[in-house]
């Protein structure tokens, strides 16, 4: 483990969000799973996702716990941005399918056919 508070673990674009998330997960009792990148030792930073849940208390025990898992996603970030960036090539809104303005031509087509113009 490195020995660095959790914030300079954290992603610097992912702090904010997920501080908020933690107080709100501290001010409840439910389940909470989060995403976020995570520093490793050699300064690089790998995609994790974590599963918390509120421990068991006693009445008067003080300051609430929880129990919290992490495990690493990072492959599974990569695939899910690579399968993201392959649809956005081939959406109408300027990727392959739309090179040449194809789909605006269809839509205005088909607009013209509904009307019962030629």
């Amino acid at each position: 483990m490195l020995e660095i508070p959790t914030s300079g673990a954290l992603h610097p674009d992912d702090v904010a969000s997920l501080t908020e998330k933690w107080i709100a997960a501290f001010e409840s009792d439910e389940a909470m799973v989060l995403t976020y990148r995570m520093r490793r030792k050699d300064g690089s930073y790998v995609w994790v996702e974590s599963i918390s849940r509120a421990r068991c208390r006693s009445p008067g025990a003080g300051s609430p716990e929880r129990i919290l898992v992490v495990r690493d996603i990072d492959r599974r970030v990569a695939a899910e941005q690579k399968i993201e960036g392959q649809r956005s090539a081939l959406s109408p809104a300027g990727g392959i399918c739309d090179r040449h303005g194809v789909s605006t031509r269809l839509r205005s087509c088909s607009l013209l056919c509904l009307a019962g113009l030629p």
